[in-house]
């Protein structure tokens, strides 16, 4: 079978009269673009992070100043907290459209 790829629209019709400028579709495994079903697009599922780190996420990974661990520790586990953080993020955000199993 050959590669099928996907392309989104700039613009999606919604069925209004006006529709929804750059709007991103979410899939199901019922849809279907052209002759091939997206379901061979091989959708797979992506576990979120768990986040043991004892840090705080803020959105901001803090600088390391010292030199030691003992000094740095608290921002080395709030940097990895923002990792996961965000990245966990992305995950929702492709998972709620459809892009990667929940």
């Amino acid at each position: 079978m050959a590669d099928t790829y996907l392309q989104l629209p700039r613009a999606v019709d919604t069925g209004t009269s006006t529709g929804t400028a750059n709007a991103i579709p979410k899939f199901t495994d019922a849809d279907t673009i052209g002759d091939s079903s997206i379901v061979d697009a091989g959708v797979q599922a992506v576990a979120a992070l768990t986040d043991n780190t004892a840090g705080t996420a803020n959105s901001t990974l803090e600088a390391i100043t010292g030199t030691l661990y003992t000094t740095d520790v608290a921002a080395i586990r709030n940097n990895f907290a923002d990792l996961a953080a965000k990245v966990n993020a992305i995950r929702t955000a492709l998972v709620n459209y459809g892009l990667i199993g929940a």
